[in-house]
């Protein structure tokens, strides 16, 4: 039975990848000529995973991009060969195609090769989560050839996790429970679209033996508590929250109660600071009003002096923004933290 080949394109009405489209069908229809094979064609935004079933071949032609936005709806035994419409060695403003294995100018030669079974085959990993839900219910992620995020489906939100590993030779044992904006994983191959962003691993070395076995992982690395905020010199910052301090210590205490935040430097005293209250009431703390300390609405004007420890109390009912506003006095740097 002749070759079945998808060939799924880019389509933005460009003429870089109109004319890339153009060469790629020329080539084909050469091949459907001489061997009979069949060939379709799907515009990448309209492609379903339905179209990839059954395909002895699949042609991405586009960039990175175009082939990552669809590769998680191919499954692993079909192979995939990538084409870069506008290579960016012809043009500095075209797609690098880390992922591109050929392009226009070598694409007749290089289709024989992969139909024929002589074409350089490159197996590369894939990550799929499975989320177990609290009713039991085991949930799979598509399979991401760069990364993926875990987080809460309303992304102003932030999720609630419990990260566990249990030790081995080289790595110690992981129990905590955290809270932020999600967790990210990525492939080693796909670390350069969004986690070295995120964090930096320049320099860092890792095994080849290895890269197909582990993946790359990022989520907060401390407790709020323990974050080190660098604030500049004779500088103004300032942090805004809904709810209050998200991913307080106690979960289980009622939401409408005050909690008691602090600003603290170890290097000395910490830099003045303003709490700001938006569409709620503040709950004032009596204590820490008697001791001078930090207790300040919208409205005060007064500056608060810098101590090494500034105590406030913060009204965390649902749906009220806080805005705490840090100034750093000194002429120098001072880290503090939350």
């Amino acid at each position: 039975m002749p070759p079945d080949v998808l060939v799924v394109y880019k389509k933005n009405f460009e003429e870089v990848h109109d004319k890339a489209l153009a060469a790629v069908r020329d080539a084909l229809d050469e091949l459907v000529s001489e061997r009979g094979i069949t060939i379709s064609y799907k515009a990448r935004e309209t492609v379903s995973r339905e179209d990839f079933v059954g395909r002895d071949l699949v042609i991405i032609l586009g960039g990175d991009g175009t082939l990552t936005s669809i590769a998680h709806s191919i499954d692993s035994e079909t192979p995939v060969m990538g084409v870069n419409s506008h290579p960016q060695d012809d043009d500095e403003d075209g797609s690098y195609g880390f992922y591109m294995g050929s392009d226009t100018k070598h694409f007749a030669e290089d289709v024989r090769s992969a139909l024929d079974g002589s074409g350089i085959v490159n197996v590369l990993p894939r990550l799929q989560a499975e989320i177990v839900t609290t009713s039991g219910k085991t949930v799979l992620s598509d399979p991401a050839l760069n990364d993926l995020i875990i987080a809460n489906t309303h992304q102003y939100q932030p999720s609630i996790y419990r990260l566990e590993r249990r030790a081995d030779g080289d790595h110690r044992d992981i129990d905590t429970s955290q809270r932020s904006s999600g967790c990210l994983f990525s492939t080693f191959l796909g670390q350069g679209a969004w986690f070295r962003h995120v964090v930096n691993i320049e320099g860092a070395t890792f095994p080849m033996d290895e890269v197909n076995k582990r993946y790359l992982f990022a989520s907060r690395d401390l407790p709020r508590a323990e974050r080190p905020i660098a604030i500049p010199a004779k500088t103004t910052m300032s942090y805004g929250t809904l709810d209050a301090w998200n991913g307080r210590e106690r979960p289980d205490k009622e939401g409408r109660q005050a909690w008691r935040g602090s600003l603290t430097s170890e290097a000395g005293p910490a830099p003045g600071a303003i709490l700001v209250y938006s569409k709620t009431h503040r709950e004032l703390d009596v204590l820490a009003k008697r001791r001078s300390r930090m207790l300040l609405s919208e409205t005060s004007v007064v500056t608060p002096q810098p101590q090494t420890k500034t105590a406030f109390y913060v009204d965390v009912r649902e749906g009220k923004r806080v805005t705490l506003i840090v100034t750093n006095p000194e002429a120098r740097e001072v880290q503090v933290t939350l």
